[in-house]
């Protein structure tokens, strides 16, 4: 229904820019959740990443400092992230409901159009006030894969964080390989490119 207004607003710039901001996030939504879901390869990798960091063994308190520090900064955007966008969707799915108690209150007999949380073109007419309640419930969902649509991304970061720690760990170790004994050096840098390769893997 999106996409039937995206044609009713074509040659108004201002209504296409407004439908392309909401139909574009949920149209990539439904693929990104999916490839979550489905991905074989991903789950894999998460399974791997939390066997990781249960079995972690860091060497000394710096290199958990340098991985902690990642593990925050990306503990930190996911919280921000999805507190912030289930703030905004739902502001934005009270937005109409606000409006009309507002124009309510301000003059009683006032015939206001009713208007949705979302762009979309309806086949069905919705001046009455039972189909609209309906239709707006109808709607709710969308807060939902609004949610869905910031966990992925917060997924790929928190996954993306991990990486960055595990790498400034063996960078940490390649810096500071002049304190290793001349014996252990080569199996030192065997170590390092098996991390190495276990990270790129």
């Amino acid at each position: 229904m999106a996409y039937a207004d995206f044609y009713d607003a074509f040659g108004n710039l201002e209504l296409i820019v407004m439908n392309l901001v909401e139909s574009m996030v949920y149209s990539m939504t439904f693929p990104l959740v999916w490839l979550i879901r489905c991905s074989n390869l991903l789950k894999l990798l998460i399974h791997i990443i939390k066997k990781d960091m249960v079995e972690r063994k860091f060497e000394n308190f710096e290199e958990e400092r340098i991985y902690y520090n990642y593990n925050f900064i990306s503990k930190i955007f996911s919280y921000g992230s999805l507190v912030g966008m289930f703030i905004t969707v739902v502001l934005l799915y009270l937005r109409p409901l606000v409006y009309l108690l507002t124009i309510k209150q301000a003059s009683q007999n006032s015939t206001e159009s009713f208007t949705l949380p979302y762009r979309i073109h309806l086949f069905f007419d919705i001046s009455n006030t039972h189909t609209y309640i309906l239709m707006y419930l109808c709607l709710f969902p969308m807060i939902y894969f609004s949610v869905c649509h910031m966990a992925a991304i917060c997924l790929m970061v928190i996954l993306v964080f991990h990486i960055c720690g595990e790498l400034s760990i063996l960078a940490y170790r390649i810096r500071h390989i002049k304190e290793c004994s001349q014996a252990m050096i080569l199996g030192r840098i065997r170590s390092f490119v098996r991390m190495h390769l276990k990270i790129i893997w």
